[in-house]
Order: structure tokens, then sequence, then C-alpha cells
């Protein structure tokens, strides 16, 4: 059935909705008072839920006014909708109000119960139709009222939808009436007890209309009226609160009156506070103890007065104390004591303690708190001094005994215990006393004549434990007298100085043999005082200096030792004796450092030095003790040793680094071949007068610059030469710095050559590369100009030398190039030769040049180094192997295109070669088969053996090597001539082809003139 409302069907209906508008607007003007009493004080949430409760009461109200005034089903289906919807939401709002009112809704249950509500009220509006209401049976009733009144309406049934969200609120508001069940039990009664005649009342309604739409009452609904009831009850609590809260503010106005002149006059502060430690009134002494005025502290909240810490502590007290309250008054203490720290105006905080207690109402409710400061700063600070002397007194080593005016003793530390045996003081009361301690009575009476003369007394005495064992000790006895002289006592400080006197016979006989150690050992043993002045040198240091050590004793610490050294060993001897000083607990430590001497013959000598601080017994650090020992040779073997190793990683990443350029060079290469090739087709279908020859004539010249750059790239990766011939080193030499010359006004060249230099095998183009690369870097050096040095000689390497870079001794010509610039660090120097490792901006260098100069030299089995010092410039020398071979004049070719009739196979796994490989060779005239792989090759050239007249190979592919390549068609055809091509230089692999027959080699990327000329060379 519908539940609680009902359907008008005419307009004698009316009469029902008079009474639920005005309960509803009754209603919402609680509400209203409800909001009005939140913004007033903004500190009982619950007077804000129970506002916006009283708002969906009166929506319901309202809701149901429009209910029983509707004149259609429609109508009265939507108020109904309305009416279920707002029913629902005001239990899940009297919900939040219950749990702000007594504190005893788990949050768990409450956000429960609020997304149920959410899930109910959004299906009810997405959903339409009979899982909502039943529309195919309204049911007309009618309700006889008082004075003859009779009334007529409509009532729909509910669908499964609209009864489920019903009984999850008749869940709802059982919950509600257990937690109210509850809250009568254990909370305070009078509020406890508005809530349960709220909750009797919705109870009853609830019952009343479940009775009323089962047909099984003659009533009129009724629950818009017990919300009505609920309103007015909850309205008259806050009311009562509200006139006691009043009578409480004017009472505790009054307490402040009374209390006034007491507090203005106190030698403490005097303050009163609301139940959220709110200042309320503070005595004038505030300022005195603060400096803040009473003004000034009024406006302050406690958080800003006390220290954080303290703040927390007051308000966990004052918590602590509401709770005991709510839960039994009587048991609750009538004051506090606890210790707080309080801000000063202008300096630090200070511990205060105050006491404090709950001011009350007439009724012995707590509407405030009362509290008394004073300042215990003194008294801390007492006390802390007297927990520091007993501290100090219980854990010293020594041991210490104290007795009274009458000589009784009456008390004495642990160690004093430890060392005698008497545990506890009446022990030693029970033996005889202190006296009792002294081995020797006379000893004992020696001790009190001093102090009854002098005050004090002090020496060595032999005392002995409870268990008979004698110990020696020194005694500093002394007499305790208050300010006006009156005796209070004696003390005694004992302290074992068995141990020490044994160590002392020791330390005697011990250096005595360190003595004859010092004098007939090899290391030099030495010793300085804080000032670095020699204490003590052993003869030794005649063997290793050539001085004796009555010399080196008058010597200052800088005439020991180099420049270098000396200022090296004073940072870190400053370095060390800082954390000796500033280490609260330092342990002892030695370092061992490498010491260049100063010798008599003015020569040096390298000294292993292991160091440490000498101590005094107190720990305090006085000196400097010192082990030398002749480490020359060993220092040699090790800088020789670092070198060769410096050397090979050297040599190992730069092959590691070369192979990766390698690679990309050679990819790269093909790339431009593909483009290289496309432009010669494209070249020659155009004449020269056509606009677009040019510019591609200016991309050819651009591919022809970024070759250079894969050639510096296979230089560096020592990927092999070109075209190797013997050559005069000095006519490369002039030609390159001739051309560099006419480019660079600024530098001068001044050569060197020897006439008669032995020839060399080299390529040209890179040797030219790696000269240019040198002169640019030599220039970069000297940005103001200056004057470059290039000398040539021929030179012999002996073996020592040679195997130092790996390589062969014998006959080798040697060229220097040197410049007059800023010279370069140890660290620059140490990686000059690194790629991509530059120290000019980005745009004056790549890092390039010297790797690939370094590379090429190398792949050419010379050496290049590097000799410099910042400020002095640089000589770079190349050494290369001397050839018996004679020198070859370089002829330079006519640049044409050639044709030709024959047939070629071009062998290649790059689709792109391939593709305008056959193109081009195409244009030249020539009948071409190509193949992708060895493979396929191989089947052509046996099918075709006798017609190909030339076999154009890549020289690496991933099925077969192309040296296995070229012996496959050597078998074949033992007379094949073979032309070479890759995109690397002209290598290990590749110079293996060639050694074995191949009649030439090509590098890509190369232009149809050189391709063109170069099968001519072969074919004619």
């Amino acid at each position: 059935m519908m539940g609680f409302g009902g359907l008008a069907g005419a307009q004698s209906m009316h009469i029902l909705s008079v009474p639920a508008a005005a309960a509803a607007a009754v209603i919402l003007f609680s509400g209203l008072f409800h909001l009005f009493i939140y913004d007033r004080d903004r500190r009982h949430r619950q007077n804000l839920t129970f506002a916006l409760t009283c708002v969906v009461f009166s929506l319901y109200g309202i809701a149901c006014a429009g209910l029983y005034s509707s004149t259609s089903v429609p109508e009265g289906m939507a108020w109904q909708r309305a009416q279920m919807y707002l029913l629902f939401l005001s239990m899940i709002f009297y919900l939040w109000f219950v749990h702000d009112f007594t504190q005893m809704v788990p949050p768990k249950a409450l956000w429960f119960f609020t997304m149920v509500g959410i899930v109910c009220l959004s299906v009810g509006y997405l959903y339409t139709g009979d899982l909502i209401f039943s529309l195919s049976h309204p049911l007309v009733k009618t309700k006889n009222l008082p004075f003859g009144i009779t009334a007529v309406y409509y009532e729909v049934e509910l669908g499964p939808v609209m009864l489920a969200a019903n009984l999850a609120g008749l869940i709802c508001m059982a919950y509600i009436l257990f937690v109210g069940f509850r809250f009568y039990k254990v909370g305070p009664k009078k509020k406890a007890r508005f809530l349960a005649l709220a909750l009797f009342i919705m109870f009853s309604c609830v019952t009343s209309d479940i009775f009323v739409s089962l047909g099984m009452s003659p009533l009129p609904y009724t629950l818009e009226y017990g919300f009505l009831a609920i309103t007015a009850f909850m309205t008259g609590y806050a009311v009562d609160q509200v006139v006691k809260a009043s009578f409480a503010q004017e009472q505790l106005k009054q307490n402040e009156e009374r209390y006034q002149v007491l507090a203005d006059n106190a030698g403490f502060t005097m303050w009163t506070a609301d139940l959220d430690l709110r200042l309320t009134h503070i005595s004038p002494s505030i300022e005195t103890l603060t400096g803040f005025t009473p003004e000034e502290a009024l406006t302050m909240g406690f958080e800003e007065i006390l220290t954080p810490d303290s703040a927390s502590l007051g308000m966990t007290v004052l918590r602590t104390q509401q709770a005991l309250e709510l839960e039994d008054p009587v048991k609750t203490p009538a004051s506090v004591q606890f210790e707080v720290q309080i801000k000063r105006k202008n300096g630090p905080p200070f511990w205060a303690e105050t006491t404090g207690a709950f001011l009350r109402d007439g009724s012995g409710l707590p509407i405030g708190v009362v509290g008394l400061t004073r300042d215990i700063s003194s008294q801390k600070a007492a006390e802390e001094e007297r927990l520091f002397i007993q501290r100090a007194v219980e854990s010293s080593s020594d041991a210490i005994a104290m007795c009274d005016a009458d000589f009784v003793h009456f008390y004495h530390n642990e160690a004093f215990a430890n060392l005698f045996g008497y545990r506890r003081p009446k022990d030693l009361v029970a033996a005889g006393g202190l006296l009792s301690v002294f081995a020797d009575p006379r000893q004992g009476d020696e001790a009190a004549a001093g102090l009854i003369e002098q005050g004090s007394w002090t020496g060595e005495v032999m005392t002995r434990s409870n268990r008979g064992r004698h110990i020696l000790t020194d005694l500093r006895a002394n007499v305790v007298s208050d300010k006006f002289g009156n005796l209070l006592g004696l003390i005694g400080i004992y302290t074992d100085i068995t141990e020490k006197i044994a160590v002392g016979k020791a330390l005697q006989g011990s250096e005595e043999r360190y003595r004859l150690v010092a004098e007939n050992t090899n290391d030099v043993i030495w010793t300085t005082d804080l000032n670095l002045k020699w204490t003590y040198v052993s003869p030794s240091v005649f063997r290793m200096r050539g001085y004796t050590p009555e010399e080196v004793l008058q010597q200052d610490f800088s005439e020991v030792l180099t420049r270098e050294s000396t200022r090296d060993v004073l940072h870190i001897f400053t370095e060390e004796l800082e954390k000796e000083l500033t280490d609260p607990e330092p342990e002892p430590r030695s370092i061992v450092l490498d010491m260049e001497f100063l010798k008599r013959d003015g020569g040096t000598v390298w000294g292993e030095s292991a160091c440490s601080f000498m101590r005094e017994d107190d720990g305090q650090v006085v000196g400097i003790l010192g082990i030398s020992r002749d480490i020359t040779e060993r220092r040699k073997a090790e800088e020789d040793r670092l070198k060769l190793e410096e050397r090979l990683q050297q040599a190992q990443k730069l092959e590691a680094m070369g192979t990766l350029a390698g690679g990309v060079a050679h990819d790269f290469n093909n790339l431009l071949m593909g483009i290289q090739g496309n432009l010669s087709l494209m070249l020659l279908k155009l004449e020269p007068s056509n606009p677009l020859y040019g510019r591609i004539k200016n991309i050819e010249q651009h591919i022809k610059n970024a070759t250079g750059l894969t050639r510096q790239l296979l230089g560096f990766a020592r990927s092999g030469k070109y075209q190797v011939t013997a050559a005069n080193l000095n006519d490369l030499v002039s030609r390159t710095s001739s051309m560099f010359g006419r480019t660079r006004k600024e530098i001068r060249i001044k050569e060197n050559l020897q006439a008669d230099a032995w020839p060399v095998e080299v390529d040209h183009g890179q040797i030219e590369q790696v000269l240019l690369n040198l002169l640019v870097n030599a220039w970069q050096a000297m940005p103001g100009g200056g004057i470059i040095y290039i000398r040539s000689e021929n030179v012999v390497l002996d073996q020592r030398f040679a195997s130092s870079y790996g390589i062969p001794p014998g006959k080798y010509v040697r060229l220097s190039v040197t410049d007059t610039g800023s010279g370069m660090s140890p660290e620059v120097r140490k990686r000059v030769f690194d790629p991509f490792f530059t120290t000019k901006e980005i745009s004056r260098g790549t890092g390039l040049g010297l790797a690939s100069a370094y590379g090429i030299i190398q792949n050419h089995g010379g050496v290049i180094n590097v000799y410099s010092q910042e400020g002095q410039g640089a000589t770079f020398n190349i050494y290369l192997p001397a050839s018996s071979k004679d020198v070859v004049e370089e002829i330079e070719p006519e640049s044409k295109v050639v044709r030709g009739t024959e047939t070629i196979l071009l062998i290649d796994d790059e689709e792109v070669i391939i593709t305008t490989g056959e193109e081009i060779l195409q244009a030249l005239g020539y009948k071409v088969f190509v193949a992708r792989s060895p493979h396929g090759a191989l089947e052509i050239f046996r099918d075709n053996a006798l017609k190909i007249d030339l076999v154009i190979m890549d020289m690496i592919m991933p099925e077969m090597q192309g040296i296995e390549l070229y012996d496959h068609l050597k078998e074949i055809r033992q007379d094949v001539r073979v032309l070479l091509s890759s995109g690397y230089s002209l290598n290990g692999q590749a110079s293996s082809i060639i050694e074995k027959g191949c009649d030439g080699f090509i590098q890509k990327p190369f232009n149809l003139e050189e391709l063109s000329q170069k099968i001519r060379e072969i074919l004619d």
C-alpha cells in the first residue's frame, strides 16, 4: 500500500492539507531558530544538523499538503513520489543529527546508511512505472474526522523498489531508536530525556501509520504531525540550553568580578577560560610573567601562549577532565596540577606550574575553567642542577664518599662500593667508618689532621677493601661548610692508581726498547709538536736524506719536504687535527701519506709515512708521530705500471667506441649511396642549363661533405685506409700547412723538415686530414694568434719506448706539431683523444678531430701522443713506420663519365643500393644482373658465368662474408673480375680480398663519374 500519504480526489479533501501545511511552517521556523543558534556560537554542530533535518521535515509536510490537495491521479502521483523521497531523506538527516547529539553513532554505520539512502533515492529517480507505484488499481478511502468531517482520498500500491526503500528507512529508524536507548542509559539524563521523548513520538507515529496503511486503524496519517512533535521537543531543549548558557555567562562574570581584586594583587597569575580554553579574564601579573599585557593575552589563543607540546598537554588534561565529568561527576578531581612551558614576549619560554579547576553554574555543571599559574623556572633549574650533580657523582669513575659534621659516613657512590666492597653506607659505618679503609691508620690520622688545619688534604695512600686487598689510591679530601663557615661535613675522592704506577714502570722499560729499535731500523722514526717543529728524528735519517738527526732538528718543515709535499701534508694534518679536536670521542687512528723528502745532494726521495697523533694520559693531542720508509723504487715501478694500465684502458675504450663509430659510418654511407645514386641518375637526364641542375650539384656537394664526416668516424674507428701508397711525409706536410696558412693570416707556421726523411706507407687523404686536425687544434688554442712549429725527423725507437705503446721497435718518421697556446691541464690531457670531448664552444668544435687523428695513426701502425702544461702550449708527436718502398707520385684522375656495353652482376643486401645501382649501370650502357644475397648471386653466376664480365659486390652481408663469396666466385670461374664496394674503408677483410686478387675497391657513397671510371679501369 501507499504507506504514509493519500491522494485527494475532490475539493472536499483540502481539509487535510491545512494542518499539514501549518505543521510544515512551524517546523521550518524551528529549523531557522536552530540555525541562528549555530551561527551565533559555531560550537555545537548538532544545531546545524537539526536545522537541516527541520528543512527536510518541513518539505515533507508540504508534500503531504500537496498530496491531499491533488485533483488528479498524475498530480497526486508526483506529490506521493516527492513524499517518499523526503521521508527517506528525513531518516538520513535525522541519523546525522543523532550522531552529533549523542556522539554514539560510529562513522562506519553513519556512512553505510547514508550510502544506502543515496542508492535508494537514485534508483527511485531513474526508474518509473510499476517498479515504483502500481497505477492499475488506485483505491478510494474514506475517513470520518472529528466534528462530522469526512475525507475521501486515493491510495496507490507501492512497487518493489519503493517497498525496499521503505524497508531500508524502517531499518534506519530502528537503528536510531537503538542509539537513543543506549544514550538514555549512559548519557546526561536531561539531554537523554529530550531525545527519548522525540524518538518515542516518532516511533508512535510510524507504528500508527503502518496500521493505517494496512487498513487496521480508522485514524488519518500522523507522521507529519509526529515530525512537528519531534521539532517541538528538540526546540525546547535548545531553548533550555540557551537560557542556561546566558545564566552561566552572567554567573561567570560575577565570579570574575569576585576574584578580580584578589587576582590583581596576587604574586601568581589567575585566569579564567571557557570550555574551549579561550581566555575570558587574566590578572595583571601576566605582564610581569610573560611581557604580554592582559589585553594582549586575552586576544591570544592558548596555543599562542604555550609551546606546542604544552598546548597539547593542556587540551588533553581538559578533555580528560570532561570525560571524567561525563562518566561520574562525583569522582572528578576538584582540581588538577601540571607543568607547562609558557612563551615570553621577548625571550625564551619558561616553566610554570598550573593548577586548574572547573567553574560551575548553580546546578553544578561545568561552564568554564579557572586556573592559577606560577613561575617555577628557578626551582626547575635548581632541581636540574641537583640532578646533574647527583648523576655526575653517581657516574664518576672515582670513588666518592661523604660524612656529616659528626664524621658519620652517610653516602658513597657506586665506584666506591666497587673499589672497597661496601655496598651500603651502614656496612662501612659498622666496619669503623672511613678510617677503616686506610691500610695504615697513621695515614688516616695524617689526613684528618690536614683537614682540620687546612680544610683540605691530598696525597697517595694505601687503602684496603673489605676483603683485605691492598689498593694504592690518590686521595683528595675537603671540608664542606655553609656560607657562614659552619661545618656541614667532609667529602673524599679516591682514585685507584695501582695500575697507573705499574704502567709507568712498564712504559719506562718499553721506552728503552723503542729507543734501541729506532736507532737500528732502516725506517726513519720522527715526532713533531703541533706546530710541526721536529722534536725527535731517528739516526736512520742520515741513510735516507744525508742529514744527521741534529741537523734535521734545526730544519723547518718546509726545508725537509718539497713544496708540493709540504702543501699537501700541511693541509691533511690541519684537517685531521680539526677532526681530533671537534670529535667528542675521537678514536686512535693513523694515516699513511706519501712524502717527497729533500736530500742533501739536491735530489729527492719518496717516503711512505705512517702518521698518528700523540696524546697525553688525559687524551689531549700534543704532537705527531711518524715512521717513514723509502719507497722511491717502488713508486717508480708503480708509476710505470699505472701508465701502462692507463694506456691500455684508453686503447680499449677507444676500440669499443671505434667499433660503434664504424658501424654508424657504414650505415650512413649506405644511406648516402642511395641519395647519391638517385642524384647521379637525375643529372644524366638534365642539361646544365636546367634550373634544377645547379641545386642537384649543391646537394651532391653536401653529400661529399657528409662523406668527409663519415671518413672521420671511420678514421677514429680505425676502420682501415682507402688508398695506401709510399709517400714523402714532408710533401704532405708542406701542402697541408701551405693551404692552412693562406686562410689563417694571424698564425705563422715555421717548418723544420728533415730533407732525407724516410718514406712512409700512408693513405694521403687520411694523413692530410690528421695534419689539418692538428693545425686547427693549434690555431684554436691561440685565439690571439701565435706560431705553429712543424718538425719532421727520422728516429729509431728502442724496445722500451715501443713496447709502452704496443708497437714494434725500429725505424719511424716522427712529425711534431707545437703551438704557443694556452696549454692543457692534466685532466684535459687525459681525455684529449676521447671522441666528442671538446673544451670549445659547441659551434667551434665537435670533439671528433683529435679522436679521428688518433684512430687514423693507430690504423697506420703508428703512435700519436701529446705533451703539454697549462700556459706553455702543447706538442703533438706522430710516429709512422718507415717504408723501404719508393715514393709513388699522385696522379689526379680526369672527372668524366665513361660508358660501356659489358654485362655486370651487382650484389648487395641493401634494397636502395640494388635499385639505384641497377639504374646507374643501365644508364652507363651496361647489361645488369642483380642479386640481393650471396646465395642468390652464386646461383646467377653459375648460370651466366661466361656472360658476366664484372662482379660488383658488397663486403658485409648477413648470409656470407665478402671474402667467402669471393672464394666461391673464383671456384666457379678463375678469371672472374671483381670490384669490391663497401661503406667501410679498405680495412682488414677488404684488404684480404684485395690481396687475394680482387681487381679494385670503391667506397660508398660514389658518384656516376667515379663508378664509371673504376669500372673501365678494371675492364680495360
